[in-house]
């Protein structure tokens, strides 16, 4: 059995970054997270794995990766809320720069390490900052968040943005672990929600920042979890308590209209599914309210939160009640209002979608109708081309059937004495005829039959005995092969092309 608060695994030497996993039942999602991390493209990393008291499997999962790998540390501890264990882990990490990621998270990307690591070498800041994905296991999807970050290597909120405009993200940045050592008193309580809130807001009142644009880092929206779990009492008590301490850090350092804007949509956010029947519940907001200095904010904006403020202040606590539950009312209304404005809308894409859809179908049937019509003209000259090759096929056979008849052989035979002196007659006629046509060219004759070159023969005369038949053409402008194609009667009388085509004209 393992003893509370006992240490596993070795020391890594030399590691950079320290991740620190807060854990607390989450079984079904911790292989993944924890996969992500000790398959990272940067090895030298050290894994601080804080159990929360979990009451599931997860701590026997955390054990078997850690009997695996070395860089794994195990805290086993009891249930004192996320914000402590994170706290607890930082307490041990001993490297250059801290990551913390939530159990039932995951890294997006295998070399996030290795270029945060490399970023914030370069740039030299206190914190790096990264986008994230939201993904939606019970939508079945994921989707991008990216916030408007400055466009700069270096920079302070303070210096150029809205103090609260942007997502708190305690998981979406690169810390180094000498600032944050620099300072003894960061937000970490015991067992409270939105513990993350005013560590952001201390974070972004003291360090010097960059941000990379990439997208390391998938917040998995679940079911049941920290964040989407019903409002109770309890939660409303912490909002107003983390509320509190942001004022108090944040009140000399920036837009007082800012703050009561911030906490009254933060309010009513978390308001939205609670309907209030507790005077002390009540109580507690208006106690927060009135830390608020509202004296020298003459204008507002934002005129409902100043409203608000005024509201709980004059009223007593069962009209501030009705209040606050009109409040609600109406924030559901506006909400179911948006909702259904937004189906609206997106019922109208879908409607273009499927127009636009119909309309490509369409074209796409019209290009197969004209690629069939292709085919089937690409058909008919195939079978064009395919029967002249048969009737090519049938003149030889006839033409070989000749040469082997006895009538054939005995003509050549009686003919062969006259046959001499009327070759020489017709290479000399065809020799003057084709000279005198221009149409043979003979250094294109030579350039292109090497071993006609080579044996220094005449040109034409070669071409006359033996070019022709071997499918030579005497020049560019005339070709012999596409002339006995088109004329195979050319081709049964054993007549040059080149010498029929000067005599009996064109193709």
């Amino acid at each position: 059995m393992m003893k509370k608060g006992k240490l596993f695994c070795k020391i890594m030497n030399n590691p950079k970054i320290s991740v620190i996993v807060p854990v607390y039942n989450v079984e079904k999602y911790l292989s993944e997270c924890l996969d992500s991390i000790i398959n990272q493209t940067l090895k030298d990393i050290e894994i601080i794995c804080v159990n929360d008291g979990s009451t599931d499997n997860s701590l026997t999962i955390l054990k078997e990766y850690a009997s695996k790998d070395e860089r794994i540390k195990i805290i086993d501890k009891a249930n004192e809320g996320q914000g402590y264990a994170r706290k607890v882990g930082l307490d041990i990490a001993s490297e250059e720069y801290i990551l913390f990621c939530d159990s039932d998270d995951y890294y997006a990307e295998l070399t996030a390490f290795d270029e945060l690591y490399n970023y914030i070498e370069k740039v030299k800041v206190d914190v790096v900052i990264f986008n994230h994905y939201r993904e939606y296991k019970l939508k079945g999807y994921r989707e991008n968040r990216a916030d408007k970050y400055p466009k700069m290597e270096k920079f302070s909120y303070l210096d150029i943005y809205n103090l609260f405009a942007f997502y708190v993200g305690f998981c979406l940045k690169l810390y180094s672990r000498k600032f944050l050592s620099g300072y003894d008193d960061w937000y970490f309580p015991k067992k409270i929600k939105y513990e993350d809130m005013p560590f952001h807001y201390q974070l972004l009142t003291r360090a010097r920042m960059s941000y990379i644009d990439k997208y390391f880092y998938v917040y998995r929206i679940r079911p049941i979890s920290t964040v989407t779990s019903s409002i109770t009492k309890n939660r409303i008590f912490d909002l107003c308590n983390v509320f509190a301490e942001i004022y108090n850090i944040t009140k000399n350092k920036c837009n007082l209209e800012q703050f009561l804007s911030y906490f009254y949509s933060n309010l009513f956010s978390r308001l939205s599914n609670y309907q209030i029947k507790e005077i002390e519940t009540v109580n507690y907001i208006i106690d927060t309210i009135k830390l608020f200095d509202i004296s020298e904010l003459c204008e507002c904006k934002n005129r409902d939160s100043i409203l608000l403020i005024k509201a709980g202040l004059r009223m007593s606590s069962a009209d501030f009640m009705e209040y606050l539950n009109k409040k609600v009312l109406k924030t559901k209304i506006k909400e179911i209002e948006n909702l259904k404005a937004d189906k609206k809308t997106q019922d109208n894409r879908i409607k273009t979608l499927n127009e636009t859809i119909k309309t490509k179908n369409e074209q796409l049937q019209q290009k197969n109708e004209q690629i069939k019509n292709r085919d089937s003209v690409i058909n008919q000259k195939n079978i064009e081309i395919q029967n002249l090759h048969n009737q090519n096929n049938i003149q030889d056979q006839v033409i070989k059937q000749l040469q082997n008849s006895w009538s054939y052989r005995i003509g050549r035979v009686l003919l062969f004495p006259l046959s001499i002196p009327l070759d020489f007659y017709r290479l000399f006629r065809d020799y003057n005829l084709i000279k005198k046509s221009g149409l043979f060219d003979s250094e294109y004759y030579l350039a292109n039959n090497e071993d006609v070159k080579k044996a220094k023969a005449d040109p034409l005369k070669h071409y006359l005995k033996f070019g022709w038949r071997e499918g030579r053409n005497p020049s560019e402008e005339f070709d012999g092969n596409e002339y006995l194609y088109k004329r195979p009667d050319v081709k049964v009388a054993g007549i040059c092309p080149l010498v029929h085509y000067i005599m009996f004209g064109k193709y």
